[in-house]
């Protein structure tokens, strides 16, 4: 079975604020991480079901509300990776890795991403290249076919993007699902900022 995660971050130096925002917003089945290197990620128990829609209401909130760019990953079985950039609310980027994989997706959200505007949220020092390598869409059959294969699983875009973004790793390959059964809330260094008793029948 391949891996299914949904994650955000924000780049933000204040989890608490960040808890409170989601808290308000009632977004309160979550897991929190941070801050750490500029970032403090998150994990919503509801977009950890892969709705799209879930997860680009929750990035646009927390990115408007926050006034702060915030970054949403999504894996569907290491066959695909997403995401979505925003800040201070609006859309900036968007991505499929593999555009073709429900046929019935138009055309014209064959989601290539902009690495000329995701530079812009990257360390000093990286490259246009380097993004446009790991932006390479196709599927893992394709890009074998092609002589082109750079990553058989769609995480191991992740792994590649995270250390250009700042990003700690494991919360960018780590969903909401994970936390409690695959990895410990203390190894993770998360915290959960719902109702304790929700947090208690979670993952047991």
């Amino acid at each position: 079975m391949g891996a299914f995660l949904v994650n955000f971050h924000v780049r933000t130096d204040s989890s608490q604020r960040l808890a409170a925002l989601l808290r308000d917003h009632g977004y309160d089945q979550a897991w929190v991480g941070g801050p750490l290197d500029g970032w403090v990620s998150f994990w919503e128990e509801q977009a950890s079901m892969q709705n799209v829609d879930r997860i680009q209401e929750i990035a646009q909130t927390v990115s408007r509300s926050l006034e702060r760019p915030v970054i949403a990953f999504l894996v569907h079985d290491s066959d695909f990776f997403c995401y979505w950039l925003y800040d201070f609310g609006q859309l900036q980027d968007e991505y499929n890795s593999c555009p073709e994989y429900f046929e019935d997706l138009p055309q014209e959200e064959a989601l290539s991403g902009d690495p000329a505007i995701l530079l812009r949220y990257c360390l000093p020092g990286t490259t246009l290249e380097s993004l446009q390598a790991i932006l390479a869409q196709g599927s893992s059959l394709e890009m074998l076919s092609q002589g082109s294969l750079s990553y058989v699983f769609a995480e191991d875009r992740i792994s590649a993007l995270v250390p250009l973004l700042g990003l700690h790793e494991d919360w960018a390959r780590a969903d909401f699902n994970d936390i409690g059964s695959e990895v410990s809330p203390e190894e993770l260094q998360v915290q959960w900022i719902g109702p304790p008793e929700a947090a208690e029948g979670l993952n047991p």
